[in-house]
């Protein structure tokens, strides 16, 4: 039995778990950094 697809599918959901977190960790550290509490809510309206 190829197992291939399986080790294929499970570095692709790694990757993209990895990705996701870093570039959800930069964006919130921004919102956070961000003075302006309109910037902020208009931010947080089209993230969540």
């Amino acid at each position: 039995m190829d197992i291939s697809p399986i080790i294929i599918s499970l570095k692709t959901a790694t990757a993209s778990m990895v990705l996701t977190f870093l570039l959800g960790l930069f964006v919130a550290i921004f919102i956070v950094k961000i003075k302006s509490e309109k910037i902020k809510m208009i931010l947080d309206g089209i993230l969540t």
